[in-house]
């Protein structure tokens, strides 16, 4: 843009296969941001770490936290409603 600014790049954890999770599991969770100032006509380059805790999900039954190494698909945007890239990874 034309002005200084500052932005929040956010990172969206969200597991493709849905089948084998509780009902009550988000659909996407928040796994890492970044506060960025841009200056007026330029863009960065962000590295973002994520949550190491980002792909497990409570087992109730258990009451552990379980590792969960099937499909991800990363987020990246202002919010999470406005997701401007998706990435594809598996633990």
């Amino acid at each position: 843009g034309s002005r200084d600014a500052v932005e929040v790049v956010q990172v969206y954890a969200h597991e493709v296969e849905r089948d084998s999770l509780e009902r009550d599991d988000a659909e996407q969770r928040l796994v890492g941001f970044a506060k960025v100032r841009v200056p007026a006509g330029a863009s960065r380059e962000v590295v973002i770490d994520l949550d190491p805790h980002a792909y497990r999900t409570w087992d109730v039954e258990n009451s552990v936290w379980r590792q969960r190494d099937t499909l991800h698909e990363l987020r990246i945007g202002r919010s999470s409603r406005d997701v401007v890239a998706r990435l594809e990874v598996t633990p």
